[in-house]
């Protein structure tokens, strides 16, 4: 982890006030709102066209967040929100620390690492509280075109679902992220019970865990 730190650091730029402020004070509004305190929370942007994002845990305390340049100029301010707070999400949930669950290549271990990437947009989506923007940057992700091409009609995104030739095959089994449109069903359905990170607070544990 540490060799990937000095990388970012040679070859990358480090989020921060002084020379990326904008991002710098997006990502300080996630870590607040996900009662995250900042100084744990190292980040850089680094330039490749493709739009990724990702996540390392150096310590139970720290971790490293990894966005490409690509990722940053295709997503408005609250969808990179959604992306960083989906990012923190893995370290907030310990998806580093609960590596001892996976055996390394199994259907489970497939199925653990994809219901992890559900478990995270929704930290992504209580970072911002706002599920249209959520869907917009995951559907950003999936087509990795700009507003200038798209229309935000999450209706019709799903229902690319219907034209599946063979939709009881179900994902890749072997596929660490869930699809797209599975991603987006997923969220939907978690931001009809839950608004904000207040809610959490008011509901039952039967509602938080169904």
């Amino acid at each position: 982890i540490e060799d990937h730190k000095d990388t970012m650091l040679r070859h990358g730029v480090l989020i921060s006030k002084s020379v990326t402020p904008s991002l710098d004070s997006q990502l300080n509004s996630v870590c607040e709102t996900l009662h995250t305190p900042r100084e744990c929370v190292s980040a850089f942007v680094y330039n490749a066209p493709e739009i990724q994002a990702d996540c390392l845990i150096d310590s139970p305390n720290t971790c490293i967040l990894r966005f490409t340049s690509g990722l940053i100029n295709l997503m408005d301010e609250n969808e990179f929100k959604f992306i960083a707070g989906h990012e923190l999400g893995h370290f907030l949930l310990g998806h580093g620390a609960c590596s001892q669950y996976l055996s390394g290549g199994t259907s489970e271990d497939f199925m653990v690492r994809r219901a992890r990437e559900l478990s995270a947009d929704r930290l992504g989506y209580l970072s911002i509280g706002n599920q249209e923007e959520s869907l917009q940057a995951i559907i950003k992700t999936a087509s990795g075109l700009s507003n200038q091409f798209l229309r935000f009609d999450v209706a019709s995104f799903m229902s690319q679902t219907n034209m599946i030739s063979n939709p009881s095959k179900g994902e890749s089994n072997n596929s660490t992220h869930p699809s797209m449109l599975i991603r987006c069903r997923s969220l939907l359905w978690f931001a009809m019970s839950v608004k904000s990170t207040e809610d959490l607070d008011q509901l039952t544990q039967e509602t938080i865990h169904k």
